[in-house]
């Protein structure tokens, strides 16, 4: 986390998108226990991944708009088999007037695995709501 923290620290960021988490208490162990007095508030919401147990998170010091991130739920279908990225989250600002969305997706790992190539496609769709 020290080198993480490192880095933010070094850059200054706003916002910041954080992927592979392991939870909500380590989002908010790097906030507290090393990135104190930046003023970072941490959102996080539990992904679906089992094999890992990891999530995007999102450190930021501008509110969202409702005060929260959402995850999109919607899956897609190929072959007649409905898949979603499992680890997501959008997030809504207005900073000055300006809206803008922060998305994180996370997609599955070791993407050449054949297993893995047929569930990129079946993300797909979800993933174009955020295009829109």
């Amino acid at each position: 986390m020290g080198d993480i923290a490192f880095v933010i620290k070094s850059i200054n960021p706003d916002i910041i998108n954080l992927v592979e988490v392991e939870g909500l208490d380590a989002l908010n162990r790097l906030n507290t226990n090393y990135l104190q007095g930046m003023n970072y508030k941490a959102y996080l919401i539990k992904g679906k991944d089992t094999y890992t147990g990891q999530d995007v998170g999102l450190l930021t010091r501008i509110d969202p708009e409702n005060g929260a991130i959402e995850r999109y739920p919607n899956k897609g279908l190929s072959n007649g088999v409905e898949k979603s990225v499992s680890k997501n989250y959008y997030a809504k600002f207005d900073i000055g007037g300006r809206k803008i969305a922060i998305v994180s997706l996370h997609f599955l790992a070791i993407p050449s695995n054949p297993n893995n190539i047929n569930s990129l496609f079946k993300i797909r769709y979800p993933c174009n709501h955020y295009l829109e």
